[in-house]
């Protein structure tokens, strides 16, 4: 895969590649933290490497299969397992469970609230931006010389601001699309009785939707990983425990 197929697959989820000297884990821009992404990547060779911004609630681990084969394996398998066993734990009580998941609800809606608000003030903002920028992109037809440029100078602006709104519009909705509803909670209840039951064993896919649902996170520090989830509470874990002694 070439460089500009990898970085336009990175941006498509969500994450912020930057340019690195080729064959290198060094950032290309000597000041990259200030740099803007679109200007490291215009100065860039075309071997850079790629290299991803970290923070913002997300972190990377580097796994080398070269020197360590199956190293990316082992690592997924070890979080997939401590994440599902901290589940597992938490689906133990039924009753407790379905109250955890009640609360939960009732607090997320707090919140919410005024999520949905914001959204809906973003997309009139959103309008409004339209209409001015279809207004001046009119009026910058008709001027030429220096009030012209003016003009594409605040069209560009409103670019931007529009970019920024259209961007927040996506993380607002991303963000209650993950709402806890009556629904959802129903069918987390049924599934926990499926699984803690025995009837069924659930699959990666499986997991992982419900691991999503329940926004489960995993920090990993020295060795130890420390899993919580929008139930709250939180259970550690040490990677020797799960990612030698365990299998998936």
């Amino acid at each position: 895969m070439d460089t500009q197929t990898a970085r336009e697959q990175f941006i498509q989820n969500g994450y912020d590649p930057i340019p690195l000297k080729p064959k290198s884990k060094v950032p290309f821009a000597f000041n990259w933290q200030e740099q803007l992404t679109f200007t490291q990547w215009h100065n860039a060779p075309h071997d850079a490497n790629i290299g991803l911004r970290a923070g913002s609630g997300r972190s990377f681990i580097d796994c080398d299969n070269d020197k360590s084969p199956e190293t990316f394996q082992n690592v997924t398998r070890w979080i997939e397992s401590v994440t599902w066993d901290y589940i597992m734990k938490l689906i133990k009580d039924p009753q407790k469970f379905e109250e955890k998941l009640k609360e939960a609800q009732a607090n997320e809606a707090e919140t919410m609230r005024p999520k949905q608000k914001e959204l809906e003030h973003v997309i009139a903002l959103l309008k409004d931006t339209e209409r001015e920028a279809e207004e001046v992109a009119q009026t910058a037809k008709k001027i030429k010389g220096i009030v012209g440029a003016k003009l594409e100078k605040q069209a560009e602006e409103i670019d931007k601001r529009y970019q920024a709104l259209t961007k927040h519009k996506i993380e607002l909705q991303n963000e209650l699309a993950v709402e806890l509803s009556d629904s959802t909670i129903n069918n987390l209840l049924e599934f926990r009785e499926t699984v803690a039951l025995g009837l069924d064993n659930p699959t990666c896919e499986d997991r992982r939707r419900w691991l999503e649902i329940l926004q489960a996170t995993v920090t990993v520090t020295k060795g130890m990983a420390v899993v919580t989830c929008r139930l709250g509470g939180s259970r550690n874990y040490r990677l020797s425990e799960f990612l030698f002694t365990r299998k998936s």
